[in-house]
């Protein structure tokens, strides 16, 4: 099993829940546009926040799937797992995606 080094973010970035910081490489699938290399800034209960690596063409409130690389589930693998999620921010390259 690969140990994260998460930091929880305090003060004025306060949110509904607790954020961590990680840094993962992954992939975000956007049904009929294709795919963009991500790599995660944050996680949450909530959802994710990312970065993509090139700039995305999409709208508040698309249905995605994020692919990550399988570190999240303690299996050591190379092994992509994937979560059905939903754009709530953007901002250029940074996107914010809850779990749906």
């Amino acid at each position: 099993m690969v140990k994260l080094d998460l930091q929880v973010k305090k003060g004025a970035d306060a949110r509904r829940f607790r954020r961590a910081s990680v840094m993962l490489k992954g992939a975000l699938r956007i049904p009929g546009m294709g795919v963009e290399m991500i790599n995660t800034k944050n996680i949450s209960e909530g959802g994710i926040g990312l970065n993509t690596l090139g700039h995305c063409q999409i709208d508040i409130g698309s249905d995605v799937q994020l692919h990550l690389n399988g570190v999240l589930s303690g299996e050591d693998n190379t092994r992509l797992e994937t979560y059905a999620m939903k754009v709530v921010y953007l901002n250029g390259c940074d996107l914010g995606l809850v779990f749906t």
